[in-house]
């Protein structure tokens, strides 16, 4: 019999935690590094589909909880949990200097200049882990929000596979980057160059900007070419969140090709 205990977020300075929500997400965690684990909670409804999960739990003597759908909502601190959630070791994300010092000749990574929503981090995160992306950077003007549980729903498993940076020095970082050998490549609905026309190959930055703004003068002159998303032209621009989807299956099929 599983007894309904009370929600008591751990906290400790040796340990640093992340809250993951929603059920593709807490899978992903538990299928690629379940030891980091700390505790896990599950609403009643979903008790059978968390079978394997509780019982990995009971073995290992880690806490479960069976929660009502309310207290799951303030675990997470969003109605939008898909009734289950757990308490994790964060996962460590590699350094702007270890990025830069990489032996893969054929790394991508994604940067988002002033992209702070978490719905569009996610689903970019959830899009990257799709085609291959290794590392997705955010900040700007202001730092990016951390990896957050509203970040790790909405990519439905892709925080697992993509390693996400949130920086406060963002342009900066990327100049250092581009120092170690990365190609950057922006993206501008003003540019003659389109997705299509470069080649998308080795290691390579592509840069994305919020929607509204688009990327800064400064990002712009950081990257070796800026290109854009050929189409009607009847909409200004995309979301990002589909303007990086567009991008990265065409980087994608470049890449498989080499």
């Amino acid at each position: 019999m599983i007894k309904k205990n009370p929600i008591v977020l751990a906290t400790g300075p040796f340990i640093k935690e992340a809250k993951v929500c929603g059920w593709q997400a807490c899978q992903a965690v538990f299928a690629k590094r379940r030891n980091d684990i700390i505790r896990v909670y599950v609403q009643k409804e979903r008790l059978d589909e968390a079978t394997s999960i509780l019982k990995w739990c009971a073995q290992e003597k880690k806490a479960y909880h069976v929660v009502t759908s309310e207290e799951l909502a303030t675990v997470c601190g969003s109605s939008h949990h898909e009734g289950i959630a757990l308490l994790a070791k964060g996962k460590k994300a590699p350094s702007i200097n270890e990025l830069a010092d990489t032996k893969d000749a054929n790394i991508l990574l994604v940067a988002l200049e002033n992209v702070g929503n978490p719905h569009n981090i996610g689903a970019i995160l959830r899009v990257a882990a799709h085609f291959g992306v290794n590392t997705l950077i955010a900040g700007g003007s202001t730092r990016a929000p951390e990896l957050n549980a509203a970040i790790c729903r909405t990519a439905e498993g892709g925080a697992e596979h993509v390693n996400y940076l949130s920086t406060s020095q963002l342009l900066p970082d990327l100049l250092k980057l581009k120092s170690a050998g990365f190609k950057c490549i922006g993206t501008s609905s003003h540019s003659k160059v389109t997705a299509y026309d470069i080649k998308a190959t080795g290691k390579l930055i592509l840069i994305l900007g919020a929607e509204d703004l688009g990327l800064s003068k400064e990002a712009q002159d950081l990257c070796q070419k800026t290109i854009l998303i050929p189409g009607t032209g009847k909409v200004e621009s995309l979301n990002v969140a589909c303007a990086a989807t567009a991008l990265l299956s065409e980087f994608w099929r470049q890449r498989s090709l080499v």
